[in-house]
């Protein structure tokens, strides 16, 4: 390969320009199979007016930091080789150059593409939709919701969704809503069949699936949430439209009630961060819904909305006090909410997209996160934030029809969604 010579000048804050060696830049394929491993960019922490000279044979490349929090300021690569921490300038959403500042004089360096993609993956589906999806690895996932036929769909992949295969239900007609594994083989799903609850359970990765019984019968549970092998809550609602949560403590052996201080409703979304501290999110004639528990079910307690009116789909928290929830409100339009302290005060964030709805969300880490739905015109809506929700922006797609209603992301290079894609169950792999 050819190499130029070019040079870097931290003008403000270096005594002393670097030269480097620039080698032909390596395909996308390449660069996700070389030791050269890079991540979403994350927001640096610079001061103003650091300026980044690149002299190229072509021409000079200058970058200057602004010292504020911008989606494009100089980001730090999750990359160590031994020599240093490898830095890349953004000089917009897609483009940027990455280089190494350290002390040695010779290294290489690379231009890329920072593009997220997000690919239709192929599926068994005919009709229908898929409703939930959880991945525990890069490779293992499933993905559950209903045909075209009205009955029960269960899909597994082992090869990050190269392939999706079928696997049987024991109860044939319904829909499943959710979805939630521990690890390669112990996972749950819940829904409903011929107006009554079902919880499905697996200690096998699905290559047999049990039920267990729901001490409610008539309903359904829109969402499932195991802490460990033992430990778990469903949340729905019952034949008289009134709020549902299950719990267990024995992985499902025996499921028992919990009260819910909101008794009309439903609730659609549950998690936990151990086995005392959770949250679920619904609605309620109307109005949002959140509610609480600091003793693992023992009591539940609500918690204030900033949006009143609408209804929450999907929630999600990286420890007991970092958390954010998703909807629409009383108008049909998106809603993100925040919180930094557990519940006691929940925030509202600015979406991209005013209206429609978000069904689902995940976060990586405190700072990387990722929405989906459908907008008001029954296009897929993505949003992805880097900073915790402080901004989002909406992801570009290669299909638009219909709606996206969960997402399950491993690494903040690596994840999937499921949803209805045009007229079929269908799922959206993301990947940099």
């Amino acid at each position: 390969m050819a190499d130029f010579q070019f040079d870097i000048a931290l003008q403000n804050n270096s005594p002393q320009a670097q030269t480097l060696t620039l080698f032909s830049p390596l395909s996308q394929e390449a660069q996700k199979t070389s030791k050269y491993q890079f991540v979403t960019p994350y927001q640096a922490t610079y001061p103003a007016n650091i300026t980044f000279t690149i002299t190229l044979s072509s021409g000079v490349i200058t970058y200057t930091t602004t010292g504020i929090t911008t989606p494009y300021e100089l980001a730090s690569i999750m990359t160590d080789l031994g020599a240093g921490i490898w830095e890349v300038a953004f000089s917009d959403a897609i483009n940027g150059n990455v280089f190494n500042v350290f002390s040695q004089a010779i290294t290489q360096t690379l231009d890329i593409n920072g593009s997220p993609v997000w690919a239709q993956q192929v599926t068994p589906m005919v009709g229908g939709f898929l409703l939930g999806i959880d991945f525990v690895n890069a490779s293992t996932g499933w993905a559950v919701g209903q045909d075209g036929a009205l009955n029960i769909k269960i899909l597994k992949t082992i090869n990050g969704g190269a392939t999706w295969t079928p696997q049987v239900s024991p109860v044939v007609a319904g829909v499943l809503y959710s979805v939630h594994f521990i690890d390669a083989n112990t996972g749950w799903a819940v829904g409903s069949s011929a107006g009554n609850i079902i919880i499905l359970t697996t200690a096998n990765g699905g290559a047999l699936w049990t039920t267990q019984v729901s001490p409610v019968v008539a309903g359904f549970l829109d969402s499932v949430f195991f802490i460990d092998a033992n430990n778990g809550w469903a949340v729905g609602s019952d034949g008289a439209s009134n709020i549902v949560i299950v719990t267990t403590a024995n992985g499902g052996a025996l499921w028992t009630t919990q009260v819910s201080p909101v008794v009309a409703g439903n609730l659609t979304g549950v998690i936990f961060t151990d086995v005392n501290n959770g949250w679920a999110v619904g609605a309620s004639g109307g109005n949002i819904v959140i509610v609480t528990t600091a003793n693992g079910g023992v009591l539940w307690t609500t918690q204030v909305s900033p949006v009143v009116a609408g209804n929450l789909s999907g929630l999600f928290f990286t420890d007991a006090s970092n958390g954010w929830a998703v909807g629409s409100d009383g108008a049909s339009n998106m809603v993100i909410i925040s919180t930094t302290n557990g519940g006691v005060l929940w925030s509202p964030q600015v979406s991209p997209v005013v209206a429609g709805t978000l069904y689902s969300i995940s976060f990586t880490d405190i700072n990387n996160g990722w929405a989906v739905g459908s907008d008001g015109i029954n296009n897929i809506t993505i949003l992805k934030t880097i900073d915790g929700g402080a901004n989002w922006i909406e992801e570009a797609l290669t299909v638009t029809t219909f709606a996206m209603f969960s997402v399950s992301m491993v690494t903040t290079q690596l994840g999937w969604s499921a949803g209805t894609i045009g007229t079929d169950g269908g799922i959206l792999a993301y990947s940099i």
